[in-house]
C-alpha cells in the first residue's frame, strides 16, 4: 500500500473519519482519473481501501490478500450498499447480514493471481470490478458459514440488484452471474417494470455460481453508463480459481478463518 492508503485505513480505524459514508461523498472526484487502460490491462492510481464497519455491514472475504482496493466511485458504491443493507435488516438480530466483499483490485491495480499462482482474473486489474456474494437473509437463523454460496434468494437479491442499478456513485456497466440464476431471477422480477429497464445489463458468465460480479464506469449516471451502451460488448471474464473454489476451501488456503 502507498502512504496515502495507509493513513486512510488508520484514520478509519482510528474514527479520525466520523461519517465515512460523508467522507467519500465529498472526497468523489477529487483525485481526478484513478482508472486507467482497460479493465483487462489496467492499472489504478490513488486506489481505496475497502474497510468493513459496523454501519456498512460490509465483510472483506479474504483480506490477507491485500485485493480489496477499488476507485473512490466503486468503494462509495459498497459503502452506500452496504448501510442499505444495514437499514433494510435493523438490529443485533440482523447483524449477520452482510455484503459480502471478493476481489476487486490490488493496491495500484494490475494482473490477480489466483491461488494456483496463475492469472486468476481477466480484469479487476483497474479497480472497476467487484465479486459480491448474494444476500441470503434467513429469518432465525445465521448466513452460512461460506459467505460465498451457490444459493441465491431471489426476492432479496432482485431487490439488491435494483438498489445497485440506483447508487449515487457508480453507473454499472454489466453484472456477470450464471444463467441458472438470470432465470431465477426472472422468474420473480419479470412483471417488475425495472427488469425490462435492468436485465439487458445482467450477462451470463461462466464461473459466476456464487457470486455477482459488479463492474462500474468512472461516476454516477443510468445503466450502461454511455447512451446506447452494449453491455454483450463488454470483456469477458476468464473462469478464476479463487471464484469458483468454494470459499471455506479458499479461506484454508490461504491461512483466512471462514466465518
Amino acid at each position: 500500500m502507498t502512504a496515502e492508503q495507509l493513513e486512510y485505513t488508520e484514520s478509519v480505524h482510528s474514527w479520525k473519519i466520523p461519517d465515512l459514508l460523508a467522507y467519500l461523498t465529498e472526497q468523489m472526484g477529487r483525485s481526478g482519473e484513478q482508472s486507467f487502460c482497460s479493465v483487462n490491462n489496467g492499472f489504478l492510481a490513488h486506489g481505496r481501501r475497502v474497510i468493513g464497519t459496523d454501519k456498512n455491514r460490509i465483510f472483506v472475504r479474504a483480506p490477507g490478500r491485500c485485493v480489496h482496493f477499488g476507485t473512490d466511485a466503486m468503494v462509495g458504491m459498497l459503502e452506500w450498499l452496504g448501510r442499505q443493507l444495514a437499514t433494510a435488516y435493523p438490529g443485533e438480530s440482523n447483524s449477520g447480514v452482510q455484503l459480502s466483499v471478493g476481489d476487486i483490485s490490488a493496491p495500484r491495480g494490475g494482473c490477480l493471481f489466483g491461488v494456483s499462482g496463475r492469472r486468476g482474473h481477466a480484469s479487476h486489474t483497474s479497480g472497476q470490478d467487484a465479486d459480491i456474494g448474494f444476500i441470503n437473509p434467513k429469518a432465525g437463523k445465521t448466513p452460512p458459514a461460506s459467505p460465498f454460496t451457490r444459493t441465491l434468494e431471489p426476492k432479496t437479491n432482485w431487490w439488491f440488484l435494483t438498489r445497485v442499478f440506483k447508487n449515487p456513485f457508480a453507473c454499472i456497466k454489466v453484472i456477470f452471474l450464471d444463467r441458472h440464476h438470470i432465470r431465477t431471477l426472472e422468474k420473480h422480477a419479470k412483471k417488475d417494470p425495472e427488469w425490462k429497464t435492468y436485465h439487458r445489463f445482467i450477462r451470463h458468465m461462466p464461473g459466476h455460481k456464487n457470486h455477482f460480479h459488479i463492474r462500474i464506469g468512472n461516476g454516477p449516471g443510468e445503466p450502461g453508463c454511455v447512451p446506447g451502451a452494449r453491455p454483450e460488448l463488454e470483456p469477458e471474464e476468464d473462469q478464476d480459481t479463487t471464484d469458483i473454489v468454494d470459499s471455506t476451501i479458499l479461506d484454508q488456503i490461504l491461512g483466512e478463518p471462514s466465518s
